[in-house]
């Protein structure tokens, strides 16, 4: 998930909630306006789910199988924070090797767990 295009993701409901499935069948839901963040999941997001009432969950699941449910969580947290705390574009050339130097403290925050992901 890693095409981050905010003009796209604020053309979606934010009031619509996405469900993702990771590869171990662990659901994660994320408002549809953090999901598109996703190139991969805007791009699986049907229209017509936004207008339909129904209680079928399972209609509106989007399989993510290539996906760990550690790096589900990781990449929901992310998104959401992204919504709400767009971050910085960092400068190049960069020109210190300190992360919190270069972003802001949650992101710098962010990128030290994704190592423990991973």
């Amino acid at each position: 998930m890693a095409d981050f295009t905010e003009t796209a993701a604020e053309a979606v409901d934010p009031g619509r909630i996405v469900r993702l499935e990771a590869q171990d069948g662990t659901v994660c839901e994320l408002p549809a306006n953090a999901a598109a963040l996703s190139g991969l999941v805007r791009n699986m997001l049907d229209p017509e789910d936004a207008d339909d009432d129904s209680e079928d969950e399972d209609a509106s699941i989007i399989p993510l199988p290539n996906v760990s449910s550690a790096a589900l969580e990781q990449v929901a947290a992310f998104c959401r924070h992204h919504v709400e705390d767009v971050m910085d574009p960092i400068e190049r050339p960069i020109k210190n090797t300190d992360i919190r130097q270069c972003t802001k403290e949650w992101y710098a925050d962010f990128t030290e767990t994704l190592w423990e992901v991973t």
